[in-house]
């Protein structure tokens, strides 16, 4: 943004100029020269083109002077010189003389200036060299607070008036101005014999003589002492100015701020500001409410000087609102005993008439409830009260004989939900820490203090005035109906109550286990069920669910004793309502729901995870040594958005091995890493959630297609004869190539990998597997991989063939150690042993 100055130039100009102050050594000639003129005289000439003229000035040390040209048409350059350099220049135009038309400066010391003027086409001119004297012309310069001084005017573009004003003691005082012009007057005020100033800025009061409040200074801070008003604007320009003293005391109502009184002030003049003393116990709680009469722009704002949090302002209030809907909020009342309560109008500067009548009332918050007694026993009872002004504050106390849990709700309001104003619990030991009773926690014995309160201090948003009903219940962890114990395979009916309720069951393991802890609700409408298993020795916690439905979820426990708690519970309002579930305990089974374990290459398998943790095991018939990959589609767009969570593990059975996994986190269907079924036949199949089937809260719908990899070769026929060097390249990870060749009963051959193309240092990695067609055995396998190149492992020596016939060679990508499948060109060679 651009500095004030820069928008006003000819002040600009003036300011720089004027504060330049010029050394000079000239020593002055005979009066008599024939160039030297005198300051007030009016010199008139003709320029011929690109003719120079020259005059001359003679200033006294501190002497400021302005040098003016007019032209009649075309243009004057004017520079002034002194006895060594050019100080500044500036072209002349034609035009009113209200404009910058000249050059100003101060002399530090009695000097000789010239003044050069010069023109590129002939013109006439009129030169004035002009004294600027800081007194007003047309006043007197010593003016006193409080009077208005009229009947001054800036007489030339250079013009400043200096008035002198004496302070006796320091104040805060406003400068009002007025003027016939609507234009910028540039305004300092500094104290005599100092340079700093207590104002200096622009003030630009309305055309036409306007009241002399529009254009208001702001408040100015003024130590004892004389101090210099200087004043600048537009040449011409008449203007009044008042020096008034602003009283921080309020004019009619009395200093003392009284609790409870409801005081009829006002904001008397713009700047103005009224301060009361309100006095009070320390520590207690209170609030100061004002309203603003009058009319716009005037609006009330409260400031509180003494406190801790801050001055301010708290409270404002445009004209027409009630007392009591605007309040600071509620403070405590400090050490002292007292705070200073300051009304002052938003603005105190030029733009408006920011002043007109307001009310002020200061309230003690008294922290009883309104109505009732203020000792309650936790219960189901309902508690209703009113909180009666904003920042009131109703304090209910009550005591737990034995640690406790609670649970606090309350009823909405007519101006929206509960938020509207908080409720919480406090120990009397940690009064400024409410409790957290969501975590559920037990609450130690001790005293207690329920808190409802229109807003948490000054300034708090939201604030609510109005009655409430609140409920502080006592929250019970046995179960009402039923034994609290759980057996294996049993399912129990329970009931529980508003708002919070908690069942502990006991659940004894015997031996390692995997379990499905189910539980269901035959009313659950605005209820959260969640449960939650917990070694009961060690503490560990096995599993916790929440959701709007069922709850069902797998565990898997150690033999010990476990508790298993059911926790329902609801934000809504439902006083004296019931609840009612089923809790179960199951073993749980990895065979598929609703079909067959039994899997074929070219099958399409849908099934349900039917509770959180569950597995599914199929079994995988195939030819030995066929390469298989799967494929995930997600189907779980009504319960997860269509997100797919679903892992394939292919397990070897025989060993438990697993020899490859795709899993699918996303929108997509997924196609994964081709395996192999082994020489038996079969292959395990284990669909979860994750590959490590832990227990998450995905459920619903899966699919999965088990698909036959057909690899022939990209690049080249896939049969070769022995002796030929193969050549090709994986495209991608889950790229698989056969090729075949032709051999007889005995024949003796060996396997060799060699360097790829362009793969220094040897071959992507990758397997090669010799598979005999006519029983599906694999009699030979070879890594390619880069490092075993040139090695002994590149090479598979003294392979025998069994049979005549054709073999199947296959190449597919090796995994790395991180499950990474690597894809790129490969080469080896079946030559005669």
């Amino acid at each position: 943004m651009p500095h004030r100055l820069t928008r006003q130039p000819h002040l600009l100009a003036f300011i720089l100029l004027l504060a330049a102050s010029v050394s000079g050594c000239d020593s002055p000639t005979d009066p008599r020269d024939s160039n030297l003129i005198a300051f007030g005289t009016v010199s008139t000439g003709h320029l011929a083109a690109g003719e120079e003229k020259r005059f001359e000035v003679d200033a006294n040390a501190g002497q400021a002077f302005a040098v003016y040209v007019e032209v009649a048409s075309g243009s004057v350059r004017l520079a002034l010189r002194d006895s060594t350099q050019e100080i500044s220049h500036l072209d002349v135009y034609p035009g009113p003389t209200t404009q910058v038309n000249g050059l100003a400066v101060t002399s530090g010391t009695r000097a000789r200036y010239t003044i050069v003027l010069s023109a590129p086409e002939p013109t006439d001119f009129t030169l004035r060299p002009t004294l600027i004297d800081m007194a007003p012309e047309h006043v007197r310069q010593l003016i006193t607070l409080g009077a208005v001084i009229s009947g001054e005017r800036i007489d030339h573009p250079y013009d400043q008036d200096e008035f002198l004003v004496d302070i006796p003691a320091a104040q805060e005082a406003e400068l009002y101005l007025s003027s016939d012009v609507g234009e910028y007057f540039y305004v300092t005020v500094v104290r005599v014999g100092t340079t700093a100033s207590a104002f200096d800025d622009f003030i630009r009061p309305p055309v036409g003589w306007a009241d002399l409040q529009l254009g208001a200074s702001g408040r100015i801070a003024l130590d004892a002492g004389r101090y210099a008003v200087r004043i600048s604007g537009k040449a011409g320009s008449a203007f009044s100015l008042q020096l008034r003293t602003v009283n921080p005391k309020p004019e009619r109502a009395a200093e003392l701020l009284t609790v409870g009184d409801t005081v009829a002030e006002s904001i008397d003049y713009v700047g103005d500001y009224d301060d009361f003393v309100l006095r009070g116990t320390p520590g207690a709680d209170y609030e100061v409410f004002v309203s603003a009469g009058g009319t716009a722009p005037h609006q009330a704002q409260v400031l509180l000087l003494g406190l801790a949090e801050g001055a301010g302002p708290f409270a404002s209030a445009e004209p027409g609102g009630a007392l009591l809907d605007s309040p600071t909020g509620r403070f405590a009342m400090p050490s002292t005993g007292q705070v200073t309560v300051r009304v002052r109008d938003w603005w105190d500067k030029a733009g408006g008439l920011y002043l007109g009548p307001y009310r002020l009332v200061a309230v003690a918050i008294d922290r009883r409830p309104e109505g009732r007694d203020d000792v309650i026993a936790p219960s189901r009872n309902v508690i209703a009260s009113a909180l009666e002004i904003y920042g009131d504050i109703d304090v209910f106390r009550f005591t737990l004989n034995a640690p406790t849990r609670l649970a606090l709700r309350c009823a909405p309001t007519a101006e929206g939900g509960c938020s509207v104003y908080s409720a919480a619990v406090y120990r009397d030991d940690t009064p400024t820490a409410p409790v957290n009773l969501d975590l559920g926690l037990p609450l130690a014995a001790g005293s207690y203090s329920l808190r409802v309160e229109s807003g948490r201090g000054l300034q708090s948003s939201p604030m609510y005035r109005g009655p409430y009903q609140l409920v502080l219940a006592p929250v019970d962890t046995v179960p009402e109906d039923v034994a609290p114990t759980l057996s294996i395979g049993t399912t129990v009916s329970e009931s529980v109550s508003w708002p919070w309720d908690i069942d502990t069951f006991t659940l004894d393991v015997t031996v390692a286990d995997t379990l499905i802890v189910r539980l269901d609700s035959t009313s659950l409408a605005g209820s959260l069920f969640r449960t939650v298993v917990t070694d009961m020795i060690s503490g560990r916690q096995l599993g916790t669910d929440g959701s709007y439905g069922a709850a069902n979820r797998r565990i898997d426990p150690v033999p010990g004793r476990y508790a298993v708690s059911v926790r329902a519970f609801t934000t809504d309002w439902q006083p004296d309502a019931a609840r009612t579930y089923r809790l179960g305990v199951q073993r749980a089974s990895a065979i598929p729901e609703g079909r067959g374990a039994a899997v074929a290459v070219g099958d399409t398998v849908r099934s349900n995870f039917d509770y959180e943790g569950d597995i599914d095991d199929y079994v995988l018939t195939g030819a030995p040594w066929e390469v298989v990959d799967f494929t995930l589609i997600p189907e779980h767009a009504s319960t997860h958005a269509g997100l797919e969570v679903v892992a394939v593990t292919a397990i070897e059975p025989a060993s438990g091995t697993t020899l490859g996994v795709t899993s699918s986190f996303g929108y997509y269907s997924l196609t994964g890493m081709p395996v192999e079924i082994p020489a038996g036949g079969t292959l395990r199949l284990r669909v979860c959630n994750f590959s490590n089937c832990s227990v998450e809260h995905y459920t619903g719908p899966y699919t999965v297609s088990v698909n036959h990899v057909n690899g022939p070769p990209e690049s080249r026929p896939a049969a070769f004869a022995v002796g030929d060097t193969v050549t090709e390249s994986l495209e991608s990870g889950m790229d698989v190539d056969e090729f075949t060749f032709d051999g007889t009963a005995g024949q003796v051959v060996d396997l060799v990998g060699l360097q790829a193309p362009t793969t220094p240092g040897g071959s992507t990695g990758a397997i090669v597997e010799v598979i005999d067609q006519t029983t599906n055995d694999r009699i030979g396998q070879l890594s390619l991989r880069a490092a075993n190149v040139g090695t002994m492992n590149a090479a598979l020596s003294g392979l025998g063939l069994p049979h005549t016939g054709r073999y199947l060679v296959r190449i597919r990508s090796e995994p790395t150690a991180t499950f990474e499948y690597p894809a790129g060109p490969y080469r080896f060679l079946i030559t005669p042993h």
